[in-house]
């Protein structure tokens, strides 16, 4: 009898646990260009999330089609699409992961309007892209920027500066909200604390 009780104790006790299901991410938001699509999300709020799965659909009604993965901390995926008819409309949904391979549902989905850029708008790609180079690229450590595209261990402190400038610009187009942006330069300052 008290064998049964303890089981049933411990089923009531992780039943939250057993049955808890990994969140999708939100506020997918999709940027089209020419040729690409950048897509950017917010992290899910489960906790030991492992990595968010992307998804592509060239038409309302079609099924989504798996197109990459990334990390728990990458919440950006790009899409080259190359030469394509335009202007094309294309559909993008993520799904998380966590550690223990559970997958979320969808997350609401954005579209991307492929389009010929104006002027403007190419600017606005030059800006995001640079951007990316410096925030993703970063090293994991210290924050600062790679010297070059391979060369792995290797920072440098002036394209550190250069990396900074274009968090700034990150913060105020909206690519990262203000407290990564400062968490980032945080982390730069006090490796320079220390060197």
């Amino acid at each position: 009898m008290k064998r049964s009780i303890l089981i049933v104790f411990c089923f009531l006790a992780l039943a939250p646990w057993l049955t808890a299901q990994v969140e999708p991410p939100v506020n997918v938001k999709v940027n089209g260009y020419e040729r690409h699509n950048t897509v950017r999300w917010e992290a899910s709020p489960s906790a030991n999330i492992a990595g968010y799965r992307v998804y592509r659909s060239k038409n309302a009604g079609a099924s989504y089609q798996f197109i990459g993965a990334t990390g728990a901390d990458e919440r950006m995926y790009l899409d080259y699409m190359g030469t394509v008819s335009l202007p094309s409309q294309v559909l993008y949904a993520v799904k998380a992961y966590d550690q223990g391979g559970e997958v979320s549902d969808f997350s609401s989905p954005d579209t991307g309007y492929m389009h010929q850029l104006s002027d403007e708008e190419l600017l606005d790609m030059v800006q995001e892209a640079t951007f990316n180079y410096f925030w993703d690229y970063g090293h994991p450590v210290s924050g600062m920027a790679r010297e070059r595209l391979g060369s792995g261990e290797t920072v440098t402190t002036g394209g550190t500066g250069f990396g900074i400038m274009a968090i700034l610009v990150g913060i105020h187009r909206g690519y990262i909200t203000r407290e990564e942006g400062l968490s980032r330069i945080l982390k730069i300052s006090q490796l320079s604390k220390i060197i």
